[in-house]
């Protein structure tokens, strides 16, 4: 049975895309915990910064005490600033999604390079032998 032919630089530079693509998620990952996005309460008296992964880094509510608000006022405007900052980090990674789909879909590869499996046909050994019995 003859061997099926693979082109195996094709395979390989998609390997070498794949690990690109591996190593640009590695150091993404990394970029976010340095990503902060900083929320308000709707009067501003109330301020939340969270990370890149939506994890709480400071919270200010001075004014909010000065002002004399009370303690349902200050739960409302921690969420209000909580949802502020997730909210601009929600428009922030949705940006970042778009401009790498752009980028993908200009690159100069065209989708069908990407190689395919081989196909394998079995070989009869004698299939006129076999319909005549």
């Amino acid at each position: 049975m003859a061997e099926a032919e693979v082109d195996t630089g094709l395979f390989e530079e998609f390997m070498k895309e794949m690990e690109q693509v591996r190593e640009n998620w590695s150091q993404a990952h990394m970029e976010v915990e340095t990503l902060s996005f900083t929320g308000e309460s709707t009067q501003g008296l109330i301020s939340v910064t969270l990370n890149g992964k939506f994890v709480a880094q400071e919270v200010h509510f001075e004014q909010a005490i000065r002002s004399g608000v009370g303690i349902r006022g200050l739960e409302a405007g921690v969420k209000e600033a909580i949802n502020d900052a997730a909210k601009k980090a929600e428009l922030y990674f949705q940006a970042q999604i778009e401009d790498a789909v752009k980028k993908m879909e200009t690159s100069n590869r065209e989708p069908s390079a990407i190689p395919a499996a081989p196909v394998i046909k079995p070989r009869l050994s004698n299939p006129v032998s076999s319909m005549t019995n």
